[in-house]
């Protein structure tokens, strides 16, 4: 973290990685709890732009939530914009495995969920 300069906001460093690649860059976090994780590339050699959000909404049952995840970006580099649309579907799956990881760690138990990885791609 670089600066946390009210609740809810902050700025860090954040490092992406896939196979052979591996780039640092800074963004801008925005957390709403229980609603949203938005986060934005401010300042990156790597991005034209790049913004990933996660909106939490009540699920149908008591104690579930859906969530709707977003992911736009698009490279300064040709050749990583190339290689993204060879991997993208895959780095996607690996972020929200992630997620699920993190919060079966935090909550302990065992996700009950309907996960669809629909096909809006835009690179």
């Amino acid at each position: 973290i670089i600066s946390k300069p009210k609740p809810g906001l902050m700025t860090a460093d954040l490092q992406v990685g896939f196979q052979m690649f591996s780039e640092t860059y800074t963004s801008r976090i925005e957390c709403v709890p229980g609603k949203l994780v938005k986060v934005e590339a401010i300042q990156s050699s790597l991005f034209n732009h790049l913004v990933n959000e996660w909106r939490f909404k009540p699920g149908p049952e008591p104690s579930s939530t859906w969530l709707d995840f977003l992911v736009d970006f698009q490279f300064r580099s040709s050749l990583y914009q190339s290689a993204s649309g060879l991997f993208f579907d895959e780095v996607v799956k690996k972020m929200v495995e992630a997620f699920e990881n993190r919060c079966m760690d935090i909550y302990s138990r065992t996700p009950r969920h309907t996960r669809h990885i629909g096909p809006s791609r835009r690179y």
